[in-house]
């Protein structure tokens, strides 16, 4: 058991380097492009005059409607995803700190929870960035990375409260329901992230409407 426990720790390290390596490129956006247009890196899509009105947006697959743009929104999805993300950090935070305190066998996880505490409040970044993103395709391009984060961080999560459940379970049932509660919020996590739209629906040049998602 000793042997899986160390096995836990380096995975947990690595999840962890790996949600704040995800993070790098929004940090990155925020602090080099504020308000900026990327192209390339986040999408090749503009809002910009075309011929069809002031504003409206446009990219190779065609341009929208005043009417699609006018009911476009993504805050849902934001809105869900900070929620969320608020969530697992409060979850995470009680594991790292109230863990020990309501079971001795977490004292055996504190490395394994302090990283899952700090991938959480990388996936908190992540969701605050994206709320306050107004270019819905940034947005879009930040969730991508958001599920990458939300994929790294329930890995060792899922890996602890699986592998050791019995033992944690007898300790205490608290702390045993508290890995569910974080491994079901990072799979919620994800669906958030997948969840926002990159664009307002697009017609091509027959008309024909191209969803809000995909080339």
């Amino acid at each position: 058991m000793a042997i899986a426990i160390d096995l836990t720790q380096p995975i947990s390290v690595l999840g962890a380097v790996a949600v704040t390596g995800f993070a790098i490129p929004t940090l990155r956006y925020l602090v080099l492009r504020p308000g900026g247009h990327t192209k390339g890196g986040w999408g090749d899509d503009q809002r910009k005059p075309n011929g069809e009105g002031p504003g409206l947006y446009r990219d190779k697959d065609g341009v929208t409607t005043p009417e699609a743009q006018a009911i476009f929104s993504n805050r849902p999805g934001k809105v869900l995803s900070l929620l969320v993300a608020i969530v697992g950090c409060g979850i995470a935070t009680a594991l790292a700190v109230l863990g020990p305190r309501l079971s001795r066998i977490e004292n055996h996880f504190a490395i394994q929870n302090w990283c899952a505490l700090i991938s959480h409040i990388a996936i908190l970044f992540q969701a605050i960035a994206i709320a306050g993103c107004p270019d819905s395709v940034r947005a879009y391009y930040m969730g991508f990375y958001g599920v990458g984060m939300s994929w790294f961080v329930m890995i060792p999560t899922m890996l602890v409260a699986t592998r050791f459940a019995t033992l944690i379970y007898s300790a205490s049932n608290v702390v045993f329901w508290l890995r569910i509660g974080v491994v079901s919020v990072c799979i919620i996590q994800m669906l958030s992230f997948c969840s926002l739209p990159r664009r307002p629906s697009v017609y091509n040049e027959k008309g024909v409407e191209i969803n809000q998602w995909f080339t």
